[in-house]
């Protein structure tokens, strides 16, 4: 529910995305550029250079940047456990369970997308998109008019599958990374579901309770195939969800609200 993208949360002290977002690279004004069509000028880029996690900024859509190359075919929700010194948020959810199955539950979610560019091998790349206390996300007029001008904005991790989900993490004292079912009702289920697929372990996890990743590289039943689409493409979905030209709340416009939604989007 917190702040969107807690960089490395785990070995770092820095505090909240919003503070540590020049270290990510937030403009990187001389991006690489490619010819249109040249496959080979896109492969050569790409192996002299890439980023570690970057804000996706019209730098990155730019048409003539590497970036731009990059089509992802898989999605996904993933979760991670609140801060259990946030009393006050995880109490007013077990409350409000209790009268709407609308409300959320105990666990932050983010909209994971899996990409690579085509016929670069090794190329894998990580769109997260996520919000949090504080957060507003821009309607798609506004963010047109000015789409760097708004401190929210999704993140690419390349090459880093650990480095991605962590991204997702609240919490040092239990870094696991989940996925929720595939199904595109979760949102509905109640509690007792939702301990269930705990317990059963349907619930599949991309980082064990040590912040360690539990498998490497891509693993089909972690994912659900979506159509392709270019980073563009999949930045511009962010905008048209209902979440867009609101601010985060903890009811009706929370971190799982805006990922279900986004997840319901890239069909």
């Amino acid at each position: 529910y917190f702040h969107s993208g807690l960089l490395s949360l785990l070995y770092d002290e820095m505090g909240p995305f919003s503070s540590i977002s020049s270290s990510i690279n937030p403009s990187r004004s001389s991006l690489p550029k490619c010819s249109a069509d040249d496959d080979r000028d896109v492969k050569d880029l790409y192996r002299r250079f890439h980023a570690d996690v970057l804000r996706v900024t019209s730098s990155l859509l730019n048409p003539h940047s590497i970036y731009s190359k990059y089509v992802f075919k898989h999605k996904a929700i993933w979760c991670a456990e609140l801060e259990q010194s946030n009393s006050v948020t995880k109490t007013s959810c077990v409350v409000s369970k209790t009268v709407s199955k609308e409300v959320p539950y105990l666990d932050h979610w983010a909209f994971v997308a899996r990409g690579q560019i085509p016929n670069i091998d090794d190329s894998e790349a990580y769109f997260v998109a996520q919000i949090g206390e504080g957060d507003y996300i821009p309607t798609e007029s506004e963010y047109r008019r000015n789409p760097d001008g708004y401190s929210f904005a999704p993140i690419l991790i390349e090459n880093d599958k650990r480095h991605a989900a962590l991204q997702v993490c609240h919490t040092k004292q239990k870094p696991r990374v989940w996925t929720r079912p595939h199904n595109d009702q979760y949102k509905n289920e109640d509690l007792a579901d939702d301990i269930l697929h705990r317990i059963t372990g349907d619930r599949r996890n991309i980082l064990n309770d040590d912040g360690d990743l539990v498998t490497e590289g891509f693993v089909q039943n972690e994912w659900m195939d979506m159509k392709p689409r270019k980073l563009g493409e999949l930045n511009d979905l962010v905008y048209k969800t209902p979440s867009a030209g609101k601010k985060y709340a903890v009811l009706g416009n929370n971190c799982q609200d805006f990922a279900f939604k986004l997840y319901k989007m890239a069909y």
